[in-house]
């Protein structure tokens, strides 16, 4: 795939429509948090205001049966879009159905269902930055070595597209040897046992590919307790600001930042769009950004790091 460059909050690049004083849309968030969730949701709420729509927000709270009540109270209500950022891929493919079958237009932030017609997702360009991540690794390795992959949970479209990513880079460093591939489902102690368990078992291993950042932080724990940092390099995927002291201080060579109040804008964007009949794209990709010490405190200059 291409490489992701990079790309400003403020380029709001999304199709645009002539949203009306009356149009509303409704939009379920996975769960609150105070970090990249919550900056998806404060995306949107930026962008409707600037667009002087409605926009109706819920929490579904991490449960897939309290996201169906949302979608189906918001189709209830005729909001003339509905945005979801999916608690579960397949739990919400009813919903999806409703929505279509009620011919109102339903678009997903960040991850898709695995059903139904959604009109459009908005989300990083996760097989790019997969990708740029594994470029990453490999040229701090050198170009060659064994590395180990802990992956999320590949039934989720993101953590398969970043895993699609690395093995696509991986296919083109022919001095780069896969040691171990290690399916973590995004938790901490599970990444941080396997990566553990694979330096212990290969005293080869020089790099280590974590996908998110519960993963990132298991990954970096992983390490220490194998002895092995300052000889392992670890890339990762997610900021916070500890993740970002972490790149400061060398414990993690470098990790890719996705821009969710990025995606919640372009969201609104799009969904506002599709209400007034502008042809929508079936995918937005929004860059990942590549952070380095390097890079570090421009990065931090030019973004708004949330905890």
């Amino acid at each position: 795939p291409p490489a992701a460059g990079q790309e400003s909050v403020d380029d709001l690049s999304a199709p645009r429509g002539r949203a009306t004083e009356s149009t509303t849309i409704g939009f379920s968030n996975v769960y609150p948090d105070e970090g990249f969730v919550s900056d998806i949701e404060e995306g949107a709420r930026e962008a409707a205001a600037a667009a002087g729509v409605e926009l109706l927000v819920e929490t579904a709270w991490g449960s897939a049966g309290t996201q169906e009540s949302q979608v189906a109270a918001f189709i209830e209500q005729g909001v003339d879009a509905i945005i979801i950022t999916p608690v579960d891929p397949d739990a919400i493919v009813a919903s999806v159905e409703a929505a279509n079958v009620a011919d109102i237009p339903i678009l997903a932030v960040d991850r898709t269902a695995n059903g139904g017609e959604v009109t459009s997702l908005i989300a990083t360009d996760n097989e790019a930055a997969g990708w740029l991540a594994g470029e990453a690794l490999f040229d701090l390795m050198g170009g060659s070595g064994r590395v180990v992959e802990i992956q999320g949970d590949m039934a989720v479209s993101s953590a398969s597209q970043r895993s699609e990513g690395f093995q696509a880079a991986l296919g083109s460093a022919p001095g780069i040897i896969l040691a171990a591939q290690a399916p973590a489902y995004s938790d901490y102690g599970l990444a941080y046992r396997s990566t553990q368990q694979a330096l212990d078992e290969d005293p080869d291993i020089g790099g280590v590919f974590a996908s998110n950042l519960d993963m990132l932080y298991g990954a970096v724990e992983g390490v220490a307790a194998a002895n092995r940092q300052g000889q392992v390099r670890v890339v990762g995927f997610d900021v916070d600001p500890v993740i970002l002291d972490m790149v400061r201080d060398g414990s993690i060579d470098a990790t890719m930042a996705q821009q969710p109040r990025l995606m919640g804008q372009k969201a609104v964007e799009a969904a506002i769009a599709a209400t007034t009949g502008v042809s929508v794209e079936a995918f937005i990709p929004v860059d990942a950004i590549i952070v380095t010490a390097e890079d570090l405190d421009r990065f931090l200059a030019s973004e708004e790091v949330t905890a």
